[in-house]
């Protein structure tokens, strides 16, 4: 098949199609046998908006489905014609303006619209919108089944659905795009790493890192980028991931967690039910705790073992820390012979990762790069950081997770005083 540890594709058109044949039947066999919904484009009821399949060989399968059709496709384009696509700007384009014009939510979900009836909700002069969704629909986003009527497809379903689906559109739009347009200038403009130097802050002109500039001068575009932020805290790491990814029975009874930068607490409240021998202690921005605190489960208010504080990471932690878990060291975290565990991603050596792990990876990257002249870590700097953090700061292990998948480490650490 055509998984392995590089980028170059090893099968011809003939055999990338076995292949994607073979690893495609057992996808579909897997979710026939537990009675889950099969991939459509069209809307299916109770199918979820992502694939989770917890078996470890199936879900390598379905990797394995994602890349090698990808390879199919750049194969079968010829370079010129994979070059060009590589900087396509016709989908985002569609997406983009559909997006903005709420025109998911004009399309009844049982139904059909006109285009003249969406031309006059939008305000937008009819031969322009239908030519843009007549655009959107050659990605299977919306559809016209007779000719001038609009329904939905799964994917505009989710947009009118889904909030989480309509910020992150926005987001990527508005700020990702944007600063991808600067990279270029920035990186050859300024060779310090400074956050607000990042293709982003040079597109808007900012002063300050993306957090603050928004926050103090593009509330709207703020809030936005909250509102995804989240639910992705909720919804972006499979159930099973953040379960199987640490050892939460292996803390000792009474312990108590310490979530930084966590949200509005979804992932501690997950824990606190699948281990009631732990304790959990959210931190992140006041506004963020408030929506915590007031949307969290009443049995798990009254047993009070996940509570609210607010707090800064780069701040002092106020908290007497047992255990924590974070994503980033900061000076003056904790009391002495504090325990820190950090679960991070990490950037894995070349031929670690299957090439669609690994496009993920670098995707993940690139975002970070162009909003904050960042990476991810390879796991042999993190010494490095951490002396410069701190000299206090003793690293214990580095270990990769066992969820391989993700590409993570487990970092242990200890605050000598």
């Amino acid at each position: 098949m055509s998984a392995g540890n590089e980028n170059e594709p090893k099968l011809g058109l003939v055999a990338l199609a076995t292949a994607i044949l073979e690893d495609a039947t057992a996808v579909e066999e897997y979710l026939k046998e537990r009675g889950l919904p099969q991939p459509s484009f069209l809307p299916v009821p109770g199918a979820p908006p992502r694939l989770n399949i917890e078996d470890r060989g199936v879900a390598e399968a379905h990797e394995r489905v994602l890349n090698s059709t990808r390879e199919l496709h750049h194969l079968t384009l010829g370079p010129m014609q994979s070059l060009t696509s590589l900087v396509s700007f016709e989908d985002p384009f569609a997406i983009s303006v559909l997006n903005k014009l709420d025109v998911a939510l004009h399309v009844p979900l049982d139904g059909t619209a006109t285009f003249e009836h969406l031309s006059e909700k939008t305000g937008v002069p009819l031969a322009d919108l239908r030519h843009i969704l007549r655009m959107a629909m050659t990605s299977y986003v919306f559809t016209e089944p007779t000719p001038g009527f609009v329904a939905h497809t799964a994917a505009s379903k989710l947009l009118r659905e889904s909030a989480f689906a309509r910020n992150m559109i926005t987001f990527r739009c508005d700020e990702h795009f944007i600063g991808s347009a600067k990279a270029a200038e920035a990186l050859v403009k300024y060779k310090d790493e400074e956050p607000q130097l990042s293709g982003w802050g040079f597109a808007n002109n900012a002063t300050k890192p993306l957090f603050d500039e928004l926050a103090e001068k593009h509330p709207e575009r703020f809030a936005n980028f909250k509102a995804g932020v989240a639910i992705v805290g909720a919804t972006a790491v499979p159930r099973h991931m953040v379960l199987q990814g640490f050892d939460w029975a292996g803390l000792g009874p009474g312990t108590r967690v310490v979530d930084i930068g966590g949200g509005g607490g979804e992932i501690s409240a997950m824990l606190a039910r699948e281990y009631p021998n732990l304790s959990f202690v959210v931190q992140d921005y006041e506004d963020d705790i408030r929506k915590g605190e007031k949307e969290l489960a009443e049995d798990l208010k009254n047993d009070g073992r996940v509570t609210f504080m607010p707090h800064s990471f780069l701040d002092p932690s106020p908290s007497r820390t047992l255990t924590s878990t974070s994503s980033a060291p900061s000076s003056r975290t904790g009391p002495p012979r504090a325990k820190i565990r950090i679960h991070d991603p990490m950037t894995p050596d070349k031929g670690l990762l299957s090439p669609w792990q690994e496009r993920q990876k670098l995707s993940m990257d690139s975002r970070m790069f162009v909003l904050f002249k960042s990476h991810h870590r390879y796991a042999d700097s993190w010494s490095l950081i951490f002396a410069e953090a701190d000299p206090r700061f003793r690293i214990i292990s580095i270990k990769p997770s066992h969820i391989a998948a993700r590409a993570m480490i487990n970092i242990d650490v200890v605050w000598d005083e």
